[in-house]
């Protein structure tokens, strides 16, 4: 049995379909059982609770070989998560495969996340059990999110990382490479996950005249500016601050730099940003 956390988000999701389609036995913590049902099909079982409930986390555990771990960025990141390895650890889970922040956003000077990741998979690597810590670049689906809107409504989209680069990756390569950690014998310790190439504003531009046959430009943002829109949507303090450092690493050149996760766990190349773009920009 695997127990997947964070099975209703986008990656949790995708990884829930590449378990089914694997034939893998499924246990998803949720906490809307009939709104997960809807989102997540047939097939898998589902346990009532979350991280924060430490009553309905020992009994998703129960019976459970292997669990992915994730939760949204926030201030108890690291709380609930240690929380999950412990009862992990209690119910005789025999390995843990963590999403951890891009390789950049820890180390010495790491973004308010990344600190905290870093605290987990430090318990980690001091546990009694097998881990794999899976270190993505940013993702396609979240970094450019808003790009199929704006262009819906003009031929120029704005990002707040300057002149950065960064070998964006799909998410569905993720899901699949955890797919493969949460079952595969003696996985490495650490993945570092990335799209296939380096990217910066003005390439994705190019990617995405060429997928509509529309001129299409780059406008850098001020991160004040894209900080402020996210304020706007609601986003809490702790959100801003971990934005804040992603767009200052971004823009100093610190995300560039592919690297072989994918291709070493998959056996194939990871994605090219143009099939979800092309799937996005159709969609509008």
């Amino acid at each position: 049995m695997i127990l997947v956390t964070g099975a209703t988000g986008r990656v949790g999701g995708a990884l829930v379909g590449v378990l089914k389609r694997q034939g893998a036995a499924v246990r998803c913590l949720v906490r809307d059982p009939v709104r997960a049902r809807g989102l997540l099909g047939e097939g898998i079982e589902l346990a009532q609770g979350d991280l924060d409930d430490p009553v309905s986390l020992s009994a998703a555990c129960a019976g459970v070989q292997a669990m992915f771990l994730m939760s949204p960025v926030a201030a108890d990141l690291a709380r609930l998560q240690v929380g999950a390895v412990r009862a992990a650890l209690a119910a005789g889970v025999k390995r843990v495969v963590k999403l951890s922040g891009s390789a950049w956003t820890l180390g010495r000077t790491p973004t308010v996340t990344g600190a905290l990741h870093t605290e987990v998979e430090a318990m980690l690597a001091n546990a009694d059990l097998e881990s794999v810590c899976l270190r993505p670049n940013a993702f396609a689906q979240t970094s450019l999110a808003r790009l199929p809107a704006e262009l819906a409504q003009g031929d120029t989209f704005g990002l707040a990382w300057g002149d950065g680069r960064v070998p964006l990756i799909d998410l569905r390569d993720i899901a699949e490479v955890a797919g493969h950690a949460l079952t595969m014998p003696e996985p490495p310790a650490v993945i570092e996950l990335s799209g296939p190439t380096d990217l910066g504003g003005a390439e994705i531009a190019t990617l995405a005249a060429d997928l509509t046959g529309r001129a299409t430009r780059y406008r850098p943002l001020a991160a004040e500016s894209a900080l402020a829109a996210a304020r706007g949507r609601g986003e809490a303090p702790f959100v801003i601050e971990h934005l804040h450092g992603v767009f200052e690493r971004i823009g100093q050149g610190l995300a560039a730099g592919p690297a072989d996760g994918v291709a070493a766990t998959l056996g194939r190349p990871p994605r090219p940003l143009t099939e979800w773009l092309g799937e996005a920009l159709r969609a509008r």
